[in-house]
């Protein structure tokens, strides 16, 4: 399924008027014949995904069911089987942790409760009003039926200078994401949260050979697994860096023949390096050049952009200011209903990024989260303030117990924390669309990478070695990186990784990111101000506009704009 929305009889609501609202906006998202599904205490409205229609849904009654949406692998099944087979072996409160694949959440009603279980690293969202009577997939379903919808200053600066907003915090005050780090359940007597035990973290003793060996066997196992659900094949990028590569590998290995691109201009390196592949490998390489396109008048960008806002539900990472090609490109990836695969995630195969010891928290959040000037927000904005609320919910998402975190600890964040979030919300969007995975963010294979230690994973050597195992042929291509994968890597790029590696957290919070590239003509102010008040009145009171913003923040602060003011917001 594509989106679903939970609506609970409760004290005081008006069920009919939030059903009205709920069913408009969903169908204003592109979003058609839903499946009602009764319970006694409530409805839960089911609809098929965008692009492909499909639909997954086993009832055996009104107080007995399973129901997905997202994409979920139970004992190598999916769709209804895989629901049917949950809901058989479910025995409440253990969950089959080692039998799930996938990012999803599943919807289970037994013995008079009925339980909302998210993938065990919390990628696909879901979101909740403070009473749970509502509960979507969508956030803008959510935001149809607050009674008024206050921003949150702090997730508005994290989606600004992230693309995501951290915790259960959205925008909106009204709006929370559903805990990751918890089973909601709801019966008759009210709601309960049943908390998960932390995620396994820790590094292993053994050697190298050992340590590849049994990555190569979850990675082997999982897309074993992939191959056997993937009915109408896989789409997946190729571009000059590790992660595609080790995934066209392991989808080569098992046979599949995937739908391969790239995106960027000619003289991208990574459209450069995906041509010589695909050339010397006889792939069929589908290559789109986003800014090539033909320039749209008013009238066609404000309808790309009000169906981007729709379908990427309010503010997905990247925003939602374009000519439409962004969403253009996620339909053709599964025009036919291939199974949409992202690499991101692989980094835990090659990059240390912090020196092997216990790190504060706080270096934590200056090395990953603090990449901006602060001279670019207004005097809203509390540096102090910024820091100490992404550093909670860092420790909270870690199951931390002190502000030092021991080094594997610091490796877990990147699944656990940074890609929960960032990631999740755009493999959440796909999922709206088609089925999507992000294998290497997965849980069975993140169990196994958290385990490499910090020295093992140096240069790339490890993800090196599992290229080279599964597809010598693919390893000896170069890359983006100024070599290939079957030999080790040139000094200069040794150095320099171990410079990025030892430099102080103090340094990435104050040595900020370059101006990102020019602005497209979809965010000049002519074409943003025929969208939105041209003062941005909004985001003004957040941000100094008239200094020189990246492109991509910009987008953001653009998209945040759009979404207050079609939304009445009122600022905190």
């Amino acid at each position: 399924m594509g989106a679903f929305f939970l609506l609970r009889r409760t004290d005081g609501a008006d069920v009919e008027t939030r059903r009205a609202t709920l069913l408009a906006e969903l169908e204003r998202q592109g979003f058609r014949r839903p499946q009602r599904i009764e319970t006694p205490d409530g409805e839960i409205h089911l609809y098929p995904t965008l692009a492909t229609g499909a639909r997954d849904a086993h009832v055996d009654s009104a107080d007995r069911f399973c129901v997905s949406v997202g994409t979920v692998i139970y004992r190598g099944e999916t769709g209804a089987a895989a629901q049917r087979s949950f809901l058989a072996d479910f025995e409440w409160p253990r969950v089959p942790w080692d039998d799930l694949c996938g990012q999803f959440c599943l919807l289970v009603r037994t013995r008079g409760r009925l339980h909302l279980i998210t993938d065990r690293l919390g990628l696909y969202k879901v979101y909740r009003n403070a009473d749970a009577s509502v509960v979507s997939s969508s956030f803008l379903a959510l935001a149809a039926v607050a009674p008024r919808h206050t921003v949150d200053p702090q997730s508005a600066y994290e989606y600004v200078f992230q693309g995501a907003t951290f915790g259960t915090r959205t925008v909106f005050r009204e709006v929370e994401l559903l805990d990751p780090d918890a089973i909601l359940s709801l019966d008759a007597g009210g709601v309960s949260a049943h908390a998960l035990p932390p995620l396994p973290h820790g590094w292993s003793g053994a050697g190298v050979d050992q340590l590849l060996g049994e990555n190569l066997a979850t990675l082997r196992g999982y897309f074993s697994t992939v191959a056997g659900v993937a009915a109408n094949g896989v789409s997946t990028a190729l571009t000059g860096g590790y992660d595609s590569r080790l995934m066209l590998a392991l989808l080569r290995e098992r046979g599949l023949r995937p739908y391969v691109y790239v995106y960027g201009s000619e003289d991208d390196c990574d459209v450069r390096v995906a041509r010589r592949i695909a050339a010397g490998e006889g792939l069929p390489l589908v290559h789109t050049d986003k800014g090539a396109a033909s320039r749209l008048d008013r009238d066609a960008l404000a309808a790309a952009v009000e169906t981007n806002y729709r379908v990427f539900d309010g503010y997905p990472v990247d925003g939602i200011f374009d000519d439409g090609s962004d969403l253009g490109t996620r339909r053709a990836r599964c025009r036919h209903g291939e199974l949409m695969l992202n690499g991101i995630g692989g980094e835990l195969y090659r990059r240390p990024d912090l020196p092997n010891r216990p790190h504060h928290v706080r270096e934590v959040v200056w090395r990953f989260y603090c990449g901006f000037d602060p001279l670019d927000c207004t005097d809203m904005f509390r540096e102090d303030e910024y820091c100490t609320a992404i550093g909670r919910a860092l420790r909270r998402g870690l199951g931390a117990d002190s502000d030092l975190l021991d080094r594997p600890l610091v490796s877990l964040a990147v699944p656990a924390f940074y890609y929960r979030y960032w990631a999740g919300r755009n493999c959440s969007v796909n999922n709206r669309i088609g089925r999507a995975l992000q294998p290497f963010c997965d849980l069975p294979i993140v169990r196994e990478s958290v385990r490499v230690p910090v020295h093992a994973r140096a240069y790339g050597a490890f993800e090196s070695a599992l290229i080279r195992a599964v597809d010598p042929r693919l390893a000896s291509y170069d890359s983006c990186y100024g070599h290939d994968f079957a030999h080790p890597p040139p000094p200069a790029q040794v150095e320099r990784e171990w410079r990025a590696t030892v430099r102080p957290a103090v340094y990435s919070r104050y040595g900020f990111a370059p101006v990102e590239r020019a602005r497209p003509y979809w965010l000049d102010p002519s074409s943003v101000g025929a969208l939105v008040d041209p003062e941005l009145p909004y985001l003004r009171r957040l941000f100094h506009l008239d200094r020189r913003i990246g492109a991509r923040r910009f987008n953001r602060i653009c998209t945040l704009e759009y979404l207050f003011e079609r939304c009445a917001a009122v600022c905190a």
